[in-house]
């Protein structure tokens, strides 16, 4: 099946470009990221009862939606708008030291991303901390694995085009705000 829609700003309804769409963030870790036209597209989704879907953009608030059908040979039409950031940056996490273990791998491969992730004044961190890539269409969950330490590992899948991939990282905290601007790290896969 496929996932497609819209991502607008919830106050002027203009379309918000690179806007990322998180689908099945612990189960499918599939990602849509939105055109110039807000428009995104997931193709290839295993279908599935239901699954959370969740939408990140620079300078918004994260969208914390609810769970979707997706159903074999079928397109889930799953639009929604998002509301800007207003709110003070020490409410805001903050996000440093974005890597990659390896910046060259092949398919097949594995890799391992980190980041340091600290709430802000506003409340404890979320669950929903990750380095995603729109182009390939994946996301890596972030766990914590110290105090201000989260990691997640990768494999990139057979067949992935060779070419230079850049993953943008961001942690939300329970009150759905989240670390802004978002670092990026590129990998290149040969």
């Amino acid at each position: 099946g496929a996932v497609e829609g819209t991502v607008t700003d919830a106050t002027s309804g203009k379309p918000i470009a690179h806007a990322y769409m998180v689908l099945g963030w612990t189960t499918l870790k599939r990602v849509g990221e939105t055109d110039a036209k807000g428009h995104y597209r997931i193709d290839n989704v295993p279908p599935t009862g239901l699954v959370d879907a969740y939408g990140f953009a620079e300078n918004y608030v994260y969208y914390h939606g609810h769970p979707i059908p997706v159903k074999a040979g079928q397109v889930t039409e799953y639009t929604f708008k998002m509301p800007r950031q207003t709110f003070p940056k020490e409410l805001l996490p903050t996000l440093t030291g974005a890597t990659i273990s390896k910046t060259t791998a092949k398919a097949g491969e594995t890799v391992t991303f980190q980041a340091h992730i600290a709430p802000g004044k506003g409340g404890p961190m979320s669950a929903e901390d990750f380095a995603v890539n729109g182009p390939l269409g994946y996301s890596v969950l972030l766990s914590r694995v110290g105090s201000t330490t989260y990691r997640g590992t990768w494999q990139i899948p057979a067949g992935t085009k060779p070419g230079s991939y850049e993953f943008a990282f961001f942690g939300a905290m329970e009150n759905c705000l989240e670390n802004m601007p978002y670092q990026r790290v590129s990998l290149k896969v040969g």
